[in-house]
Formats: structure tokens, C-alpha cells, sequence
């Protein structure tokens, strides 16, 4: 079955989930991002992987009570501080860190007020990513793919099934398989940013 993003539908699914269900949906989408931050500064020297790192250790903490929160409003601040500057040309991995700091930004937000329409944000962002990529690849051929072919694309089909395999693990609490799989998964795979990166030298 092939996956697709409606929001709509998917905060209806969201409905009967607790807050602390959500919060995990959206960290998780933020996770598998860190190495999209990660290949950006690489490629640019730009911002801080060992932050981003930091966050979303600190958001996965903040689910055991036992733990001293931090600053939640000082971390949002300095995350969106990071933000790829508009005043050059862009690149794709510029696109790739602005999703995965905005899902980290949703994230944080999400638990400094719980809503689950910043989870649905979270989660969009992670999807946009895949669909950017999708579109980037697939535009080598010097045509524009249409909306099915980009939605069929392997990166957006793979996001979409975590998500949906996030929001199952979610109704059964089980929760340590949410961080475990995320925690390992990566938006974009190592070994696909040779492509990327070849696609955007021609």
C-alpha cells in the first residue's frame, strides 16, 4: 500500500493519543533529521550538530519524570538561531537543515505547550524533506515529475511508513521501540548522499 501525507486525516489519528504519545511522534520525526543537519555543516561549516544532538537527547529525557527539565524556551531560541541564512544561494542540504530545525523547533514547542497541531507539524516537515529530495532526484531527467511519481519515490515512501509505524508503537506504548528505530533511522541514508550530491554538481 502506497503511504501518503494528509494532514488532516492525520490529526484525526492523533485524536485518541495521549500528549505524551505525541510528544514521542515528534522527536521521533526530529531524530531521523540529525544527520541532515549533520551533512549540512559538513558541506557549509554551519551550525551546531553537537546542539541539535543535545536536543533531542534532552527531549527524549524529558518523557522520565525524575529528570530536571531545561530550559525549554532557551533551547527553541538557539535552535531556531540556526537556521540556514537567506542571503546566499541555497542548496539542498540548506533545505534539509531548515526542515529538520523546524522539526526540532515543533518538537520543542510541543512540549513547552501541548498541541497536537505542532506534532502535525513536526511530522509534516520530516515528510517535506523526503518530498524535496524526491523532487531533486527526479528532476535530473530536466523534466518535472508529477505528483504521483514524487509520492512513489522510495525516500518519501520510506518516511511515511515510520511514520505510520511510529503511530502504531504509539497505541501500544511502546515507547523504548520508538526511540531504539528512530534513534538509528536517518531521513536521508548515507549512501544516497553521493547521488544528492551528484545531482546537484550538473
Amino acid at each position: 500500500m502506497m503511504e501518503r501525507f494528509n494532514e488532516k486525516q492525520l490529526l484525526s489519528d492523533l485524536a485518541p493519543l495521549s500528549q505524551r504519545d505525541w510528544f514521542f511522534l515528534a522527536i521521533a520525526s526530529a531524530a531521523r533529521q540529525k544527520s541532515s543537519f549533520c551533512w549540512y555543516h559538513e558541506v557549509t561549516g554551519s551550525g551546531r550538530p553537537e546542539f541539535f544532538s543535545e536536543c533531542i537527547e534532552s527531549l527524549w529525557g524529558a518523557t522520565e519524570e525524575d529528570r530536571a527539565p531545561p530550559d525549554w524556551e532557551a533551547l527553541l531560541e538557539q535552535s531556531m538561531k540556526m537556521m540556514p541564512p537567506d542571503d546566499r544561494p541555497w542548496a539542498i542540504v540548506d533545505a534539509l537543515a531548515e526542515d529538520a530545525l523546524a522539526s526540532l523547533c515543533y518538537s520543542i514547542r510541543a512540549k513547552i505547550a501541548p498541541s497536537v497541531q505542532e506534532v502535525a507539524w513536526a511530522l509534516r516537515r520530516a515528510y517535506e524533506a523526503a518530498d524535496q529530495v524526491a523532487i531533486y532526484l527526479l528532476r535530473r531527467d530536466s523534466r518535472e515529475p508529477s505528483e504521483e511519481e514524487i509520492l512513489m519515490h522510495p525516500v518519501v515512501q520510506r518516511e511515511l511508513s515510520r511514520q505510520r509505524r511510529d503511530r502504531s508503537l504509539a497505541l501500544k506504548s511502546e515507547f523504548l521501540e520508538i526511540i531504539s528505530a528512530s534513534s538509528k533511522e536517518e531521513l536521508i541514508q548515507r549512501n544516497e548522499r553521493p547521488v544528492i550530491a551528484a545531482v546537484n554538481a550538473t
